[in-house]
């Protein structure tokens, strides 16, 4: 989470980051709305967090429309506040909006757009993790030699981030993927790759790497 301002609502931000742990949508709906407030002491980055957690929890409820709002409104947000990594988080998270209602083009332009914006901007962990994203797509809409690729791609780059928990995550659907094309050998390659990298502790952890 950001860090907050002195000024800021203390009390509407506890309520609001307890609703959003416990997966409570009308809580956090309630303490969104003092914190999204203009004459409130909030900045554009806190706002943009904020929407990307509604999205979250609206996503999670498949209350798609509220989703996809949220999503543009912490981007938004977030380029008015010049955070590149809120607004490269938003549109990973609206590509998953996206897949999951099976609007993979919509899904792939959008994790496309987010591990562009993570090469202009240097942010190596959401650029894997939007290859990975796309690998997933690719996968859905039957392009499976094209998603090994990606699949591969996005585990090295976890690796040298020293993401070893993260990569392994990806091996494993690499080998499932390659099972699929019947590449047995490969499978096997990438499903080792995968458990030897199980246990190993990462050196970064932060909160849903994936989305």
């Amino acid at each position: 989470m950001t860090q907050r301002s002195g000024s800021t609502n203390d009390e509407a931000w506890a309520v609001f980051r307890a609703a959003v742990a416990d997966g409570r949508l009308d809580a956090a709906e309630e303490a969104a709305r003092s914190l999204l407030d203009r004459r409130a002491a909030s900045t554009p980055v806190q706002r943009a967090e904020v929407w990307l957690e509604l999205a979250r929890l609206y996503r999670a409820a498949a209350r798609w429309a509220e989703a996809e709002a949220a999503c543009r409104a912490a981007r938004r947000e977030a380029r008015r506040g010049g955070a590149p990594e809120w607004e490269g988080k938003a549109i990973n998270e609206a590509g998953w909006v996206y897949q999951l209602q099976g609007r993979l083009d919509e899904a792939d332009r959008c994790y496309r757009a987010a591990g562009a914006l993570a090469r202009r901007h240097g942010l190596a962990w959401l650029q894997a993790a939007a290859r990975h994203n796309r690998a997933s797509v690719a996968s859905l809409r039957g392009e499976r030699r094209r998603s090994v690729t990606r699949f591969a791609q996005a585990a090295l780059a976890f690796e040298r981030l020293g993401a070893w928990k993260e990569a392994a995550i990806v091996w494993k659907n690499r080998a499932e993927t390659c099972d699929l094309l019947g590449w047995r050998r490969a499978a096997m390659r990438s499903l080792a790759r995968a458990q030897g990298r199980r246990g190993v502790r990462t050196t970064r952890a932060p909160r849903a790497w994936w989305r």
